[in-house]
């Protein structure tokens, strides 16, 4: 339950919050001790810094040479090389078996654990992206180079499940490549690496982000890339494309009485504070368009928004960003937070079932579903007992989506694969509980 409380401004600028009819120091105050970071340094400048012309020289980014990033490069070709040569079902099998064949130098394979030093060091590159230099077995770095520096077509993606978030929105996302991305210093032509998810903690292990979709297909590895690199190599220029795009999105829809919501990244986090600052411009530009986003890092949880922009606090960050989290908590009460429900928990509650698609009656609709309702009002005890929430505040997400808005927290909502993402954008949602194998 959250505590009788309301901010207090004493007309110097400073907010106190009058909690129990206590007074705690300045919270923006508090912040700025905490993180380092002054929560008001995000405000709107209409004129951009001069560092707004490119990013890429961040000392935090890591320069990689040709040579080791072409011995990465190999090492991931080999891997996909030595898998597809052994799958009878694969079309490229006898492409591949050619290859194994003729490449002399090829990386042995690797088991799981070989390859999971990769997993946490490395950016994500689809095999089929490696090309071999003409007329032999090595590794063309200047092909996948070429590949990163062109410029996305478009920075919005409609993700599918989103469109299914009902009530009159449609959804949007700009996402980057999941804990690290590769980029291309366009001065230097030098490869470097971007740790996007720079908050990541014991989410890593179970990323979504880092598997499905995302890994299996060409075109999403190269899509997230090329959004990185555009992004740090040109941030007016990303800055301007992504407005056009919103802005006509808002044209087309906001005739037709729909509300567009823009997430910030499906997969990455705000690496920087010129990223933020560059995402609440965007969202001062358009007050009618609904930002939100996910984050694992406490000084963009924490920092002053515009009000069309809410941030949720996602389960999983490092040791120290959940340290500064629980301080401001203890000191101000419950953030808005979402949580990964291990599948444990639900498992013996919810079996997978198939049924046509009531919109598209050839196509098949798999869905996670409870045995019973008594089954999923176990489960609800459950989440009260491990999260200490109140019963009566847990709804499933198609509850909330007939639930009208409300300005207060109030509800912590239960997801399952496959439903939207309305409640991480709504005021009247406390948490979200996230039902992901």
């Amino acid at each position: 339950m959250r505590l009788d409380e309301f901010l207090f401004e004493d007309g110097q600028g400073n907010s106190y919050l009058i909690k129990n009819h206590l007074a705690y120091m300045p919270i923006d105050q508090w912040i700025q001790s905490e993180t380092g970071q002054d929560p008001n340094s995000t405000d709107l400048d209409e004129e951009q810094p001069d560092d707004q012309e490119t990013w890429v020289n961040d000392p935090r980014f890591q320069k990689v040479p040709d040579q080791e990033f072409k011995d990465y490069l190999a090492r991931q070709k080999a891997d996909q090389t030595h898998r597809v040569s052994k799958s009878s079902g694969d079309k490229r099998q006898a492409a591949m078996q050619q290859v194994k064949q003729n490449w002399s130098d090829m990386p042995p394979a690797r088991d799981k654990k070989a390859r999971n030093k990769d997993y946490y060091t490395q950016p994500y590159i689809h095999g089929s992206s490696i090309k071999f230099m003409q007329g032999s077995h090595e590794i063309d770095v200047e092909s996948v180079k070429r590949i990163i520096k062109m410029r996305p077509k478009n920075l919005l993606k409609q993700n599918e499940k989103m469109e299914h978030s009902g009530g009159g929105d449609i959804y949007f996302n700009v996402g980057l490549p999941a804990l690290r991305g590769v980029a291309v210093n366009e001065q230097t032509n030098e490869i470097i690496y971007v740790n996007t998810c720079p908050g990541a903690g014991a989410c890593q292990k179970f990323c979504y982000a880092k598997k499905g979709n995302y890994i299996m297909f060409k075109p999403s590895w190269e899509k997230a890339a090329k959004t990185l690199n555009f992004l740090i190599n040109d941030p007016a220029g990303f800055d301007s494309m992504l407005s056009a795009e919103i802005q006509k999105q808002e044209a087309k829809w906001g005739k037709q009485g729909f509300q567009i919501n823009v997430r910030w990244h499906d997969a990455g986090d705000f690496f920087s504070d010129q990223y933020l600052t560059l995402a609440f411009n965007i969202a001062k530009k358009f007050p009618n368009v609904n930002f939100y986003c996910y984050t694992k890092l406490a000084d963009v949880m924490l920092s002053k928004k515009p009000n069309n922009f809410i941030s949720n606090w996602s389960e999983g960050a490092s040791g120290d960003q959940n340290v500064i989290i629980k301080k401001f908590e203890a000191k101000f009460g419950k953030l808005k937070r979402s949580i990964v429900v291990p599948s444990s928990m639900f498992d013996k509650y919810t079996e997978y079932k198939t049924y046509p698609d009531p919109e598209k009656p050839k196509k098949k609709i798999k869905e996670l579903a409870w045995h019973s309702d008594a089954a999923l009002s176990s489960f609800k005890r459950d989440l009260v007992l491990n999260f200490n929430v109140p019963k009566d505040s847990i709804i499933t997400y198609k509850e909330l989506v007939n639930t009208p808005r409300g300005n207060q927290p109030k509800w912590n909502i239960i997801v399952r694969p496959g439903d939207g993402d309305s409640g991480a954008n709504r005021n009247d949602v406390d948490g979200v509980f996230l039902l992901f194998h």
